[in-house]
């Protein structure tokens, strides 16, 4: 008897994964994409893409060139999405393999799709501007001229910051 092995082309398949689905617009969106070969011994070329579409235009995040031999997962490829570049909304991210060499290999799940929506960031009103005392340290005891140094942060920004003791304004000089 003889016996003919065929070998079959390996399917490929993309998978990705976005660890946020719902962030504030200026939240970083850490995507994990990862392709897996299901062939034995077969050398592979291809190109792996990141799009994004926000329903009227897509486009081209990061592209990768594929090249893989054996079975299993051979790439696992990690992109940072600046949600800070992009209006609110519904976006949907996809992962596609393309150009495959061999061109017989089987083009399993060659997408995968992930929808983030990006929620619009909502400045802080109405809140307390924050204020720190840099000198004299906290709890000190202190006579004579005394410097009294600080700083103020408020998203809106401050105009005046003023320094009272008991009810008595101190002058400024800086």
């Amino acid at each position: 008897k003889q016996i003919t092995i065929i070998e079959e082309p390996p399917d490929l398949t993309v998978a990705l994964q976005a660890d946020e689905k719902r962030p504030v617009q200026g939240e970083v969106v850490n995507l994990t994409l990862k392709v897996t070969n299901a062939g034995e011994g077969f050398s592979l070329t291809g190109l792996l893409e990141l799009l994004v579409d926000d329903g009227e235009d897509q486009a081209l995040l990061e592209s990768w060139n594929l090249d893989a031999i054996g079975s299993g997962v051979f790439t696992r490829k990690y992109y940072d999405w600046d949600t800070g570049q992009v209006a609110a909304g519904e976006y949907e991210l996809t992962a596609k393999i393309s150009e495959v060499t061999p061109r017989e290999s089987q083009l399993g799940n060659n997408q995968a799709y992930e929808t983030v929506t990006v929620k619009e960031s909502q400045p802080k009103e109405n809140e307390a501007p924050e204020v720190w005392f840099t000198s004299p340290a906290d709890s000190a005891v202190v006579e004579g001229v005394v410097s009294v140094e600080g700083r103020t942060e408020d998203d809106n920004g401050v105009q005046k910051a003023v320094v009272e003791i008991i009810g008595q304004e101190l002058d400024r000089k800086s």
